[in-house]
């Protein structure tokens, strides 16, 4: 037999098996360890490129910057101006309701109040008394503060039995509107 390749047995028979897998461990955390940094190499690549790029359009003068508002008071038009308009209000409850109907929760009739005060947006109160999986009301949360741009989370109160896997809640939103 050939002396210069070792006979796998012997190997084993002399080293053990904690020290073989400890070695295979530490090969595959090394194999492991190199793709990751080739991957973190090839996206500082793509974001040097996109740096330079960037750089280059700010020295040529053909970036897109947006100026910030002057004065305070085209501050606040440029904030009022993100909220959608009053007359809108049916289209982002008809969304709401759709959202709660799609994610399977059992939604009770709920309390709607609008509030105008004489300066700044509107608001619409919503209250949901809503029942299902506590996951299914985590997603209609999660889908109705992403769908409706002006609303906001302002209140939840969560209960459940101990020997039930449902969760009665009762959510409060606030969509905001500027007058119309």
């Amino acid at each position: 037999m050939n002396r210069s390749v070792p006979d796998p047995r012997r190997l084993l028979r002399r080293i053990g098996w904690p020290a073989l897998v400890a070695g295979l461990l530490v090969l595959l955390a090394v194999l492991l360890y190199a793709a990751g940094v080739r991957a973190l190499q090839r996206d500082v690549a793509d974001l040097q490129v996109q740096a330079e790029a960037a750089q280059r359009k700010l020295r040529s003068g053909t970036l897109e910057t947006r100026k910030a508002p002057a004065t305070v008071a085209e501050q606040l038009r440029t904030f009022q101006a993100f909220f959608p308009r009053a007359d809108s209000l049916p289209h982002w409850l008809d969304t709401i309701n759709t959202i709660g109907r799609g994610s399977g929760l059992l939604i009770r009739s709920g309390e709607y109040r609008l509030e105008r005060p004489e300066q700044g947006p509107w608001r619409y109160h919503i209250t949901l008394p809503v029942s299902g999986s506590y996951l299914q009301v985590r997603q209609f949360i999660t889908f109705v503060l992403r769908e409706v741009p002006s609303a906001s989370l302002d209140d939840v109160q969560l209960r459940r039995d101990a020997a039930s896997d449902r969760v009665d809640a009762r959510l409060r939103f606030s969509l905001h509107f500027t007058g119309s």
